[in-house]
């Protein structure tokens, strides 16, 4: 996939499954193309390039480093970079092993979420990050088309699962305030059942357990 930001910067994206032995070849390839069509045929005028950044998303490893995330252009001997005009960013997921309460940059936002919704299974709990802006908008658009009918049920358990686990966590915090209202004496049964948006009757189920010691 190629495409541009508002300042004329051109991103080639691609991911990559399979064969990553030489898929750096393929990825100069793509982008010594790009970069051959801004070259002003005839003459060879080069003072009006625009950047190129070549990313690649890998779900295996393709280089010895330990590295999950480079960022690639030219350098000479002392490590001096001498040219930026094509930058190569490479992904390799499977380097990728921080755990949830590691997350802390986008870009490892992103890595999560990719591993994530590739390998989650119901029982995973899913990050509050989610709900940020940008990472929402980008789940909106996962292709669930191609999903076969066994992957679409197991991406729906895990959706369904988690969502009943952080709403029974909900009404677990929810009924420790109420009991807490009943014992401080302050608040009648009407009163602490519209400050917690539930019923009255559910607030008189629990203060029959706090008068039996229950709670």
């Amino acid at each position: 996939m190629t495409c541009e930001d508002e300042k004329g910067r051109v991103f080639i994206v691609e991911m990559q499954l399979f064969d990553f032995k030489h898929f750096i070849h393929r990825a100069k390839f793509y982008a010594f193309h790009k970069f051959n069509t801004m070259v002003h045929k005839g003459r060879y005028r080069f003072n009006d390039l625009r950047q190129i950044y070549s990313i690649s998303f890998l779900a295996g490893r393709a280089f010895e480093t330990s590295l999950y995330h480079q960022v690639g252009t030219i350098k000479n001997q002392k490590g001096e970079r001498i040219d930026d005009q094509i930058t190569y960013i490479i992904v390799e997921l499977d380097k990728f092993k921080k755990m949830l309460p590691e997350i802390k940059t986008d870009l490892d936002k992103l890595l999560y979420t990719m591993k994530l919704t590739d390998t989650a299974t119901p029982k995973v709990k899913l990050p509050d990050f989610w709900a940020e802006n940008w990472l929402e908008e980008a789940l909106k658009e996962l292709d669930k088309a191609n999903l076969t009918p066994e992957q679409r049920s197991q991406y729906e358990m895990i959706i369904a699962g988690n969502m009943s686990e952080k709403l029974a966590i909900e009404l677990e915090i929810k009924e420790k305030a109420i009991i807490k209202s009943l014992k401080m004496k302050v608040l009648n049964e009407e009163q602490i059942a519209s400050i917690n948006d539930v019923s009255v009757e559910e607030v008189s189920a629990l203060a029959e357990k706090v008068s039996k010691g229950e709670v």
